[in-house]
């Protein structure tokens, strides 16, 4: 069903099944989305982000997906709060914000997916399990998150906070 993806169990292989209703730009967001997942696993081989990948996998500890706004297990929904941000980084460098998308929601609520997700990974008994490397690229994509959402005006920032 997928259109494509990376697995961490053979970092740097993309597969990529592009559908009719893909536009070029939906293309260049499936290649920024999968070389960020492939940046974090090979990140992750070098300085660990997780502290217990046992503990990854129960439920108390899954989170929010920024961009499936689903709850996943934390290193899914991690990846995907770092992926949402490059995405969102993206369209503001080079791609622009599209009115409309195929693969990744708006700008906007590709923000408020991104938002919510770093919330939910940032709470105590989760963050416990990320490295403090981990905890530093989240506040980072935290910090350029909430920066495109004070520039362009969206104000999903506000929505989000408890």
């Amino acid at each position: 069903m997928a259109g494509g993806g990376t697995t961490s169990g053979a970092v740097g292989v993309l597969w990529v099944d592009p559908r009719s209703t893909w536009a070029d730009r939906d293309l260049d967001e499936f290649l920024i989305h999968e070389l960020g997942h492939t940046l974090l696993f090979l990140d992750e081989c070098r300085f660990r982000l997780f502290t217990s990948y046992p503990k990854l996998l129960k439920q108390e500890n899954w989170v929010t997906s920024a961009i499936r706004k689903t709850v996943r297990p934390l290193d899914k929904a991690y990846h995907s709060a770092v992926v949402a941000t490059e995405v969102l980084l993206a369209r503001d460098e080079f791609l622009g914000h599209p009115d409309s998308s195929v693969l990744h929601p708006i700008s906007p609520l590709l923000t408020q997916g991104a938002i919510r997700s770093v919330q939910d990974i940032d709470r105590p008994q989760v963050r416990s399990l990320l490295t403090d490397h981990a905890l530093g690229i989240l506040r980072h994509c935290r910090d350029e998150v909430e920066r495109l959402d004070r520039k362009h005006g969206w104000n999903v920032a506000d929505f989000n906070r408890p």
